[in-house]
């Protein structure tokens, strides 16, 4: 998707936006985002993936404004389809591992995401929210199964992930179901040295699933500190964490992708492999 493309999108759901300047500041499986005069952000969808709903976002960003410690984007611009919106630019940068690094800022950074974690659990059971259960469970045990008939793994990695795939719905479905982020992974926060605070982009997968699911990206990004966010959730909330769950959902993620990109980034198969080995040696 060039800017051309972007720009005739723009002008197409807000004939009054007067573009003087744009940028492309992310790219996510499904959406580009873009910063138009440097203070509003947009998320546009890709091709062929315009048939995502994108309503339950903009419903939840629109509830639940105010009702996290952590900041969230507040929209300016929403397309009469639903299909596009625009927010004012938040302040910060990206969190990435080589800035944590002093072991406290670790730690207030799990904190943060714990804290953050349990108050959408608060808000999922305190209010009615038009925001549906996770539902690619079929399309990712898919992909991963077809994964397993290529010769492309470990034996010991193409031994865990059959095993997963053969427990990870019985187990998912006597999990309890609680509002979260979808994908909750560092990738996805904004620090501001300035005010010190945090913020979380990209809702667009807010559903309802068991906190496994959310954690094992926080997991993924921190292993070595998997045994404190594990820890510290439970003595927060009095929830144990399935372990096998939390595995299995990673294992089935990354095997996912890997699927994916056989067929659209070849380029990127053998660097999520190296993921899937990764994860498939960790210990939760």
């Amino acid at each position: 998707m060039n800017e051309k493309d972007i720009k005739l999108k723009l002008d197409e759901a807000f004939g009054d936006l007067q573009i003087t300047s744009m940028i492309i500041i992310g790219e996510g499986l499904d959406n580009i985002a873009v910063l138009v005069n440097e203070v509003t952000v947009f998320r546009i969808l890709k091709p062929g993936h315009e048939n995502k709903n994108i309503t339950s976002e903009i419903n939840f960003l629109k509830l639940t404004k105010g009702r996290l410690t952590v900041g969230i984007p507040h929209i300016t611009y929403e397309a009469i389809d639903r299909l596009l919106y625009g927010y004012k630019l938040l302040p910060g940068s990206t969190i990435v591992k080589n800035t944590l690094t002093k072991e406290s800022r670790a730690d207030e950074y799990i904190d943060k995401w714990v804290i953050t974690a349990c108050e959408l659990e608060a808000i999922g059971e305190s209010a009615k929210l038009p925001i549906d259960q996770f539902s690619d469970n079929d399309y990712r045990l898919k992909k991963s199964n077809e994964v397993l008939k290529l010769d492309i793994l470990d034996t010991s990695v193409r031994n865990l992930l059959k095993k997963s795939c053969n427990r990870y719905l019985e187990k998912w479905k006597k999990r309890k179901k609680v509002l979260v982020h979808g994908d909750l992974g560092m990738g996805n926060w904004l620090y501001d040295n300035e005010s010190d605070h945090y913020s979380v982009i990209d809702w667009s997968d807010v559903c309802f699933a068991p906190q496994e699911f959310q954690m094992y990206r926080l997991v993924a990004d921190l292993p070595e500190h998997a045994a404190y966010i594990i820890s510290k959730y439970e003595k927060k909330t009095d929830n144990t964490i399935d372990h096998n769950l939390l595995f299995d959902c990673g294992l089935i993620s990354i095997a996912s992708r890997i699927a994916e990109c056989i067929e659209r980034e070849p380029a990127l198969v053998e660097s999520k492999i190296q993921e899937l080995r990764a994860w498939s040696q960790l210990s939760v």
